[in-house]
């Protein structure tokens, strides 16, 4: 309560849009830039929610579903959102859309607010995003960055941090689309022995400067909720092939050491904590059957928010006397 009531003073904008750092001291500070991630604003949704469940202080869920509409408000004709917004006035500043960084987690929390609040204008909320992601953004079999307005491809990559999107999928029901997604995504992987940051579908290769692999974890997220759907082993089959490639290439002495290039192998001292609470978590759970932990692998009962926190989700309501 006490974090969550400092974090909701970013929300205090004309917009409803939240600045995107905030100091928890003193709130925002003098000169902060105006310019926040679309996910940034949208990736609130569950842990407000479950915050004013929680305390029954409405604020939190107020400032969330204000800043979620105000963000939905503001897409293009096409149904897409740019990547970056000025909070003050709501002007877009960087039109590109697509499915990766900046956007991803604003998507992905739509269908994820939906499944913890049962808030129906979420799930059509999330539905009509898809349906234009879908229609838009996908060429030649990828999903690319392109202009909010026009369509027109601004970036022909596959960037590292789409690779959640086949979980995502999955918990659409949207299954059979989402084996095809992961098996595009992991063929980059088998290339390289890892997915670099952004991949250029035209060449084929890394995008030059952007053939680094920190260690994140959306591969193996996607991985693990594919083979909870499915049970089809090829998942975890995958899933032991990037747990090849951490071991023979980025471990070191002190743990795990990021990928500074997928193709020579050249490793950076450095080791995000995202690869502890996500990565290697979404492996362990892709592999483990333990009963002990199986309500966490239970999706009617938890649910992952997009840093792989498990948040409970609601039991669902009594069916009514007949």
């Amino acid at each position: 309560l006490d974090v969550g009531s400092r974090l909701v003073r970013a929300f205090d904008t004309p917009t409803g849009l939240p600045y995107g750092s905030i100091s928890l001291r003193s709130g925002v500070r003098p000169g902060e830039t105006t310019v926040s991630a679309t996910a940034t604003g949208g990736t609130v949704l569950l842990e407000f929610h479950l915050l004013s469940r929680l305390t029954r202080i409405p604020v939190f869920r107020k400032a969330a579903d204000r800043a979620a509409k105000a963000l939905w408000d503001r897409r293009s004709k096409l149904g897409l959102l740019g990547s970056h917004v000025d909070v003050q006035t709501g002007s877009w500043v960087y039109t590109d859309s697509g499915i990766g960084g900046g956007i991803d987690s604003f998507v992905e929390y739509l269908l994820k607010a939906h499944l913890l609040t049962g808030k129906a204008k979420y799930k059509t909320m999330f539905q009509k995003a898809y349906a234009a992601i879908n229609k838009h953004t996908v060429k030649d079999g990828w999903h690319v960055d392109v202009e909010m307005a026009s369509a027109r491809v601004m970036f022909p990559y596959y960037r590292s941090l789409q690779s959640f999107w086949p979980g995502l999928q999955v918990l659409a029901g949207e299954v059979s689309a989402a084996r095809r997604t992961f098996a595009q995504f992991f063929a980059v992987w088998r290339q390289f022995g890892f997915v670099p940051e952004a991949y250029n579908v035209e060449t084929r290769m890394p995008q030059p400067g952007l053939g680094q692999y920190p260690l994140r974890p959306e591969l193996a997220e996607s991985a693990f909720y594919l083979y909870r759907a499915t049970r089809d082993d090829a998942y975890r089959r995958a899933g032991q092939d990037m747990v090849t490639s951490l071991e023979k290439f980025a471990r070191v002495k002190c743990g795990y050491a990021a990928v500074e290039n997928v193709t020579t192998k050249a490793l950076r001292d450095h080791m995000d904590s995202y690869f502890l609470a996500e990565t290697v978590k979404y492996l362990y759970l892709l592999f483990d059957d333990d009963a002990a932990t199986a309500a966490f692998r239970d999706p009617e009962r938890y649910i992952f928010n997009t840093e792989a926190h498990l948040l409970p989700l609601p039991p669902p309501p009594e069916p009514k006397p007949e």
